[in-house]
């Protein structure tokens, strides 16, 4: 089968579905072409030079083709509309690729809406996703009456109608959770008969628990290099030192439970606003932002993986690297750490604290420890989610039955298939 994945943005090396998804189908034997922007990931945001050029290298990457990972990457020029980013020319490079299936990265991008909403036929069934969660959505409670209600309305006029109006003609949008999927309908429009809850997904082979004497003897090299002692719990966050992600808690609360004498230290793997506090608090390092594929020896240093506020796709690689979690109470995905990790409320260095002391003892962290490393495997393995993405695809194949006569929709909110994961994943939040 031949894909196209078109995303706003690409950078070598990281962790995100338009690297991963891509090699995985790859690795199936599908022949897979990713058709991006020439801009890094967060190449357009202001803080791009300070906190991720060092690592990730200019913002933008000239036009052109190269092979990654057994699949080819086309980067072409960029318009913007905002913080919205559009891809110049991307019918002309379908043309020449001439898919089955094209899959959107981003379910409200202008690349996905100019072209479910451009006139004509649709050459091929078209697969979308929302990443969007509850947690970081579009909050309108904020605003006063009467600019509440025009944002409200322009909200709409900008992206619901035009997004619902779009996933008309789409075959199936793709939410990684259950908030996910009610962003997806209740701020996108998007129809719940197209919705599909399938989450994020880790390299199972490349993080896992720490095992052999070479890992082992890495681990404690590691360790050393930033004043771990053999006995001390080690917490790691890794992502960007926001006040939206909030690490600093974490660092606050690593130096609550070192002032009652208790044997925790913390390694922030990163960079951002935060970065300056966490730095200056006892028993934190600070380690620069690091590639996906790098990140492997640094979880196998760490106890506990912390996340004190929002999802990250960094919680799934270190559960499949054999790491305990401790999340937020109001992160959208909570099976992410059932049965394998804590959660606290958000916000509460008090409760941060507890939820970290729970796992004081070795044998809870290694119980905990085995069931996140096969809930991995089972339910979060990349190379599953792509044979399951690849169902659906030959489903919207098949439904296609001439280049005009659209795309069929589903009866249910979810496949029979997927009702099961559904109900678990599904959460309150909107």
């Amino acid at each position: 089968m031949r894909i196209a994945f078109v995303s706003s943005y690409f950078s070598e090396g990281m962790g995100h579905t338009e690297n991963m998804l891509p090699k995985a189908l790859s690795h199936l034997g599908h022949e897979v072409h990713v058709v991006a922007s020439t801009l890094q990931v967060y190449g357009n945001q202001s803080d791009y030079l300070q906190n991720y050029q060092a690592f990730l290298g200019p913002a933008e990457c000239p036009p052109g083709r190269s092979t990654i990972d057994g699949f080819a990457l086309h980067r072409v020029p960029f318009y913007s509309v905002r913080s919205y980013i559009g891809l110049r020319g991307l019918g002309q490079v379908l043309r020449d690729i001439r898919p089955e299936i094209v899959h959107f990265g981003e379910a409200a991008g202008l690349s996905a809406l100019a072209t479910l909403l451009r006139p004509g036929r649709l050459p091929w069934p078209v697969f979308t996703e929302n990443h969007q969660h509850a947690s970081v959505a579009w909050r309108p409670k904020a605003l006063h009456f009467p600019a509440r209600q025009w944002a409200i309305l322009y909200y709409r006029a900008t992206r619901t109608w035009p997004v619902g109006l779009a996933h008309r003609r789409a075959e199936k949008c793709f939410a990684i959770t259950g908030d996910c999927a009610e962003t997806a309908c209740r701020l996108y429009g998007i129809p719940r008969e197209k919705i599909v809850i399938l989450p994020l997904g880790t390299d199972t082979d490349l993080f896992r628990p720490c095992a052999s004497d070479a890992e082992l003897a890495e681990r404690e090299r590691t360790r050393r290099l930033w004043g771990v002692q053999e006995d001390d719990i080690l917490c790691v966050y890794s992502g960007r030192f926001s006040a939206a992600k909030n690490p600093l808690l974490l660092a606050q609360a690593i130096a609550i439970l070192r002032q009652r004498g208790q044997p925790y230290r913390a390694v922030f793997v990163g960079e951002g606003a935060q970065c300056g506090a966490i730095r200056a608090t006892p028993g934190c390092s600070v380690v620069a932002f690091m590639r996906h594929v790098d990140l492997a020896p640094v979880y196998h240093a760490a106890d506990i993986g912390v996340w004190p506020c929002q999802e990250s796709m960094s919680m799934l690689d270190a559960a499949a690297s054999g790491l305990p979690l401790v999340v937020s109470d109001q992160m959208g995905e909570q099976e992410r750490v059932q049965g394998n990790g804590r959660a606290f409320r958000e916000g509460e260095v008090s409760s941060l604290v507890q939820a970290i002391l729970s796992l004081r003892e070795k044998r809870t962290r290694q119980e905990l420890s085995s069931v996140g490393r096969k809930k991995m495997v089972s339910d979060f393995s990349w190379r599953k989610h792509a044979e399951t993405y690849v169902q659906y695809y030959v489903d919207g194949l098949s439904s296609k039955t001439s280049l005009g006569s659209g795309l069929r929709m589903n009866r249910g909110y979810f496949s029979e298939r997927h009702k099961e994961r559904g109900k678990k994943v599904k959460t309150e939040e909107s």
